[in-house]
């Protein structure tokens, strides 16, 4: 790729760099691309990966596929300790297009995004998770809506969800949003553009499933805003909620389906049901972790504040006291059960739960003492 060697050896981490050879003819038949034009701008594709040897080739065939074929495809491989650099040579060697950074040491999910987009050179952005795959019209119908509206800087779209091969979820958008849920709207043609005013609270409260994995965004979006390295979950509704609080860039989503989820035993959201404890509540920490990043770092209004409280509130109530009840750990139910009630001080419940554990836990504090 045009001008790559220079940003390669500038990284700030111990790093092995292959870019692929020339590329040969691909099976994929462009309606879209060839060349660098203003009329097909350049989408700059980053894939962070760790340990996905088994699923990323697959990934990589998705993106190959694309009719819209002007794109640079940047691999992060955070650190793997699999055959991944073996399983994915014959793309580095077929297709100039494809190149791969290797980390002595892990960065996390946020970190080896960013350390993508320290490489990129297109004018937009589009990310990918290492086990996930995109339909083969996803770059064009985005980029057709970018150059009939110059002024929307995040498009994304709908998903699906499929467990061992088979579809659980054929829309999220229709499973987790329902009609009345759905965020205003100003509705041009196929696009749906939120409105500036009411995006943020509702992204807050019921949440705007604008996947980075499903969107496209111009890249001077990161000129301002990166993933925070601190999380690796959710970093990416943070970066949303980030954006859409500085009400400097236009968001809009297309309402079918652009890629698809595969939920598996090592992916970080899903198959919640079938993860021990300690894996759930450690995910659950990390939820913790990004509202109160939310409360401290983001301006919100008295009523935003309120929403985040009341998400906060929830999770601590049902999620992280109910996991240290299970694990037996009395001493953090409380614990979370307290910060409900402080969050949510009229909610009668959490005082009645947070007495009654506090009573089935009294006697064993006073034998302890006594």
């Amino acid at each position: 790729m045009p001008g790559r060697k220079a940003a390669d050896t500038a990284l700030p981490i111990s790093t092995e760099v292959r870019v692929g050879i020339e590329a040969t003819t691909s099976d994929a038949q462009p309606l879209w691309g060839g060349g660098c034009s203003k009329a097909f701008p350049l989408i700059s594709i980053v894939v962070p990966t760790f340990n996905r040897a088994e699923l990323l080739p697959e990934t990589i065939d998705s993106i190959v596929a694309q009719t819209y074929s002007n794109w640079e495809l940047i691999i992060v491989d955070d650190g793997s300790t699999d055959d991944t650099q073996i399983r994915i040579a014959r793309h580095l060697q077929t297709d100039s297009r494809i190149c791969c950074v290797s980390n002595s040491h892990r960065r996390g999910p946020s970190g080896a995004r960013n350390q993508g987009l320290d490489l990129v050179e297109g004018e937009y952005v589009a990310f990918l998770d290492s086990d996930d795959l995109w339909k083969p019209h996803h770059l064009e119908s985005i980029m057709r809506q970018f150059t009939q509206n110059n002024d929307v800087d995040w498009i994304y779209a709908d998903s699906e969800i499929t467990e061992e091969g088979e579809c659980v979820v054929k829309s999220v958008f229709d499973a987790f949003w329902s009609d009345r849920e759905k965020v205003p709207t100003l509705r041009i043609d196929e696009l749906h553009v939120l409105e500036h005013g009411a995006a943020l609270k509702h992204a807050l409260d019921i949440g705007i499933f604008a996947s980075c994995q499903g969107s496209v965004l111009r890249r001077k979006i990161f000129d301002v805003i990166r993933f925070d390295e601190d999380f690796r979950a959710a970093e990416d509704w943070l970066l949303l909620l980030r954006v859409l609080s500085t009400r400097q860039w236009t968001i809009g989503y297309l309402r079918d389906v652009h890629f698809t989820y595969r939920a598996h035993a090592k992916s970080i959201s899903g198959q919640q049901n079938k993860r021990p404890i300690s894996e759930k509540l450690n995910l659950y920490k990390e939820f913790e972790k990004l509202y109160r990043s939310v409360l401290s770092s983001i301006q919100l209004s008295q009523d935003q504040r309120a929403v985040v409280s009341r998400r906060y509130a929830d999770l601590c109530f049902r999620h992280l006291a109910t996991g240290f009840s299970d694990t037996g750990d009395k001493r953090m139910e409380l614990h979370y059960l307290a910060l409900a009630k402080r969050l949510e001080p009229r909610r009668l419940y959490y005082w009645l739960s947070w007495v009654k554990a506090f009573g089935a836990s009294l006697p064993k504090r006073l034998w302890r003492n006594g």
